[in-house]
């Protein structure tokens, strides 16, 4: 779990203030943009600290002073789960206990704007309160339950294309099951996006990102502690007209993505992580990376539908709430096996907003990197192993690590800033160790304990056995496919992956580990452990750990399998 802290983080603040702006804040009250598919109701999250413990924190951070006994916020008014909108919090019990004393008394009126489908008989409605459930029949059986009654709402149709609608709907209650059925009492309006009365039905589990259309827009109320009238204001969002025009509220789901991953941008000992990760956030083919000051777009050949105007508008989001100034883009295949005539465009990366840089160096767990956005399909840090090298680098401290298929070196990197006695790295292009002795250069590292050796793998294993090279940590990634010169011939590792493995057991001290590890979509992760069965033969092991992806990576499982196995 991450762990809050009280030093200023002005840098996130800034964009915690973007994504969850401050509407309206007085000695007893504050009141936050609450963006969709956001839970700020909740005490935990699957990642990281609750969004109240977040937003605490950002209210401390940005003067918003609490009351005595006000250590943390209070919920006192949330928008549904799904929805957005303006969120009141109280900043001491106090005030939450007279806020809930006076909302009981049916003082608080709520406006809520939403897109709705269907036929309305008007433009303007007045819905009068009523039972719902009447009987048809008089001698039908009673209900077993109390009919509930239909509150009384004014409802506007302010905006209308085709059979959707933008609609403005002001009633005493924010209920979901209520507006529900103000919506309905108006011409059997249904609320976009709404997948009551089942949320756990099949075409949630394939639709992840979609979320009912609906948003508290406005909140009025008497000030309990003071004789004044309190009107709070969330405007309806763009999302909403964006949705009427193409079906397609992009940056909704740009924003719901990115506070998700507060526990990165209130990090501040890391600055790259993953923005977007395609279908399962809302929209198919397109992944982002923040770079430090940097972002890269990706768009997947055959699954990103939209033209340059949408990332355009992707980056110019990104470049607002993030407050950066540099924004590429590239093409990249579904598979890393290259293009074709058709598909010049592959790989190619191209500067959409900004100036140019060559390379920068990111910050990842207080160890520093250095990246290149331009470089191509391959930026020089596989970020989803962010949480691997840390925990790799605790296993080789004070201990040897060979790092083979390394890369730019940031296992070596990272476990030799975390005091790793010696550190190897084999990598068959000289370009990526030379790129890795910068890494270890940015860190203050001597090299004299730590080596960069270019070879094929099974060539090394030959010249450490020589050697008697043993070694406590191995970590092996391989690439899913490559061509070697020397020797010449392919790597493929749903065919190699066993042999590698068993020709670096001999090189690994008993009780040591090896990191094991794929990008292969189309492996399992059982994979990996039947693999390790095979190269064993009779050497004990027991898989120790299978490292979960970090929350950035999270929503698309498939992307990378690891286990970490002890030898005895």
């Amino acid at each position: 779990m991450f762990a809050m802290t009280n030093r200023p983080n002005r840098k996130a603040a800034a964009v915690l203030n973007r994504l969850m702006p401050v509407l309206w804040d007085d000695n007893y009250f504050v009141a936050f943009h609450k963006p969709p598919r956001i839970d700020f109701d909740g005490s935990v999250r699957k990642f990281g600290p609750s969004i109240i413990q977040v937003i605490t924190h950002t209210a401390q951070i940005s003067d918003i002073e609490l009351q005595p006994g006000g250590e943390a916020l209070i919920p006192l008014v949330l928008p549904e789960r799904s929805a957005s909108g303006l969120a009141l919090f109280a900043k001491s019990p106090e005030a939450a206990r007279r806020f809930s004393g006076m909302a009981a008394t049916d003082k608080l009126l709520f406006v809520h704007s939403a897109v709705v489908k269907g036929k309305p008989a008007r433009t303007k409605m007045a819905i009068k309160p009523s039972t719902q459930n009447r009987k048809r029949n008089p001698e039908a059986r009673k209900p077993k339950t109390t009919p509930s009654k239909l509150p009384s709402a004014k409802i506007e149709i302010v905006e209308s294309l085709n059979e959707y609608h933008i609609a403005r709907c002001s009633s005493r209650t924010a209920g979901f099951d209520d507006l529900r059925r103000c919506f309905r009492a108006a011409g059997n309006l249904t609320i976009a996006g709404d997948v009551r009365p089942n949320p756990y039905a099949p075409e949630r589990a394939q639709r992840p990102a979609r979320r009912p259309m609906i948003h508290l827009e406005q909140l009025q109320f008497p000030h309990p502690f003071e004789q004044k009238a309190v009107s709070i204001s969330d405007p309806s969002p763009r999302a909403f007209n964006a949705f009427l025009a193409t079906r397609r509220p992009i940056e909704e789901h740009l924003q719901t993505a990115l506070t998700r991953r507060i526990e990165q941008i209130i990090d501040p000992n890391t600055d790259c992580y993953r923005l977007f990760t395609g279908r399962a956030e809302g929209y198919s083919g397109l992944i982002a990376d923040k770079l430090g000051d940097v972002v890269v777009i990706e768009m997947q050949q055959g699954k990103f539908e939209g033209g340059e105007p949408v990332i355009r508008q992707v980056a110019n989001w990104y470049a607002k709430i993030l407050g950066i100034k540099t924004v590429y883009g590239r093409v990249a295949p579904v598979t890393r096996s290259g293009g074709t005539e058709a598909n010049s465009r592959i790989g190619k990366v191209e500067l959409i907003k900004g100036e140019a840089v060559d390379e920068i160096t990111v910050t990842e767990n207080s160890v520093k990197l250095i990246v290149k956005p331009a470089a191509g399909l391959s930026f020089g840090l596989f970020m989803d192993h962010r949480e691997n090298r840390k925990r790799i680098a605790g296993l080789a401290k004070g201990k040897n690590l060979l790092n083979l298929f390394a890369y730019t070196c940031g296992f070596g990197a990272v476990a030799a800033a975390r005091g790793a006695d010696t550190t190897t790295n084999v990598d068959l292009t000289a370009g990526n160790l030379e790129w890795g002795k910068l890494n270890y250069g940015l860190n203050n590292i001597d090299l004299s304990t730590h080596t960069f050796i270019r070879s094929d793998v099974f060539e090394y294993f030959k010249r450490a056995t020589r050697q008697g090279r043993m070694f406590d940590v191995i970590v092996i990634d391989p690439p899913s496919f490559a061509r070697t010169k020397k020797p010449k011939g392919t790597f493929q590792i749903k065919r190699d992956l066993v042999k590698v493995i068993r020709e670096a057991m001999p090189l690994l001290a008993g009780g040591g580990h090896m990191l094991i590890a794929t990008n292969n979509r189309q492996l399992p992760l059982d994979f990996l452990a039947e693999q390790v069965k095979l190269a064993a033969q009779k050497r004990a092991f027991r898989i120790v750990a299978k490292p979960k992806l970090p929350a950035d990576f999270a929503p698309d499982p498939a992307l990378q399998k690891a286990i970490v196995v002890r030898f005895s």
